[in-house]
């Protein structure tokens, strides 16, 4: 191949490149379109206030939890003790 083919070829694909290009910006990039297909994909769609409120609400109920979970560990603690000290007792019914 000669200098002038090669030339043609990379001037051929360039100019295919920025057709794809242009088509995939004007055409393609529609946020109407891809709003809907995110909700059928299984994501939902949350303004920046609410998600600040559900990070909040998130973060107390962890407390929360932490709180239970320290409580009843306690309980358990307690419910142990207390099984080890009581003495097996046996009921006799007579007739």
């Amino acid at each position: 191949m000669n200098r002038l083919n090669v030339r043609f070829f990379s001037i051929g694909m360039l100019v295919a490149s920025i057709i794809i290009f242009l088509y995939g910006f004007f055409f393609e990039n529609d946020t109407a379109k891809s709003e809907p297909t995110a909700e059928k994909e299984g994501y939902t769609l949350v303004e920046k206030d609410r998600l600040d409120l559900f990070k909040e609400k998130i973060a107390g109920l962890e407390a929360e939890n932490t709180e239970l979970k320290k409580n009843d560990r306690g309980k358990q603690k307690c419910t142990n003790e207390y099984s080890r000290t009581r003495k097996r007792t046996s009921i006799y019914v007579r007739n």
